[in-house]
């Protein structure tokens, strides 16, 4: 339950983060919200107050597995998980999902 699109994006990367570290696996994690991955490497002062906590417990995490990586990826470039967060979100995602993606990536075109 999140009131704002960045609430929703910082807890989705604080999830992944999580996973990523405890899986112990290097990764680049690629976010498309500009201002959530500028706010990881801001000072603490400036962070929205609504997603400061969260974005602390980021910055630990990062800080403790150097081997993880965040990066802002353009949304445009990302028409894969573009058509899963909207699928998801009509309640619309398909079981085998991820099987459907690979077959149909090719006709993911964003505007």
């Amino acid at each position: 339950l999140c009131s704002s699109p960045l609430e929703a994006e910082a807890k989705a990367l604080l999830e992944a983060l999580s996973l990523a570290c405890h899986l112990s696996v290097p990764c680049w994690i690629r976010s498309d919200c500009l201002p959530l991955v500028l706010a990881l490497s801001a000072p603490h002062e400036s962070w929205p107050w609504r997603i400061s906590a969260w974005l602390g417990i980021m910055v630990d995490l990062l800080a403790r597995h150097p081997s993880i990586k965040v990066s802002f990826f353009r949304r445009k470039l990302n028409a894969r998980a573009d058509w899963v967060a909207r699928s998801a979100a009509r309640d619309e995602l398909p079981q085998d999902w991820m099987l459907i993606l690979n077959i149909i990536s090719p006709l993911l075109v964003h505007p």
